[in-house]
């Protein structure tokens, strides 16, 4: 799912959900959609969800001895977004399967695992986007002759 946040800093969010390690396709498809919109878009991009790519170490950036999962991270490292969790989010192993990334450094502040669910085997992941906007200095001055002291110019 995408969806583009509009105030007060406009961002574009994708949601994603991939439930089966072993489905490949799933993983291109997600990968296809969030190039496409990388390449389509100028506006910070974050993206997250559960990925289910055990075979991908996010510390180190490499694919552990699966090779479909290889090409995973070659593709993820390809759009040039960054991946934020550096935490495991797998209570059955150290694996890091939910992520989160952005396009554009300082987007995603305060990342930091939740506590455990009774009804999942995933630990939450939280995090905050950062929406400010950047001001820009008026430096076109405004000039008030009607107010201006002749005598002293």
């Amino acid at each position: 799912m995408w969806l583009e946040k509009v105030k007060p800093r406009r961002i574009i969010i994708g949601l994603f959900y991939k439930n089966a390690v072993t489905n490949v396709n799933s993983v291109n498809e997600i990968l296809t959609s969030i190039e496409d919109v990388v390449g389509r878009t100028t506006l910070p991009i974050v993206v997250c969800g559960d990925f289910n790519q055990p075979g991908i170490d996010w510390e180190n950036l490499q694919a552990i001895n699966v090779s479909h999962q290889e090409e995973h991270l070659g593709r993820f490292l390809a759009t040039g977004l960054t991946q934020k969790v550096n935490f495991a989010t797998y209570t059955r192993s150290d694996n890091t399967l939910d992520l989160v990334f952005e396009s554009e450094d300082g987007t995603i502040v305060d990342i930091y695992p939740g506590k455990e669910l009774s009804f999942s085997d995933h630990i939450p992941v939280h995090f905050s986007i950062s929406c400010s906007t950047r001001s820009l200095l008026n430096t076109h001055r405004n000039l008030d002759f009607d107010n201006m002291n002749v005598n002293l110019m």
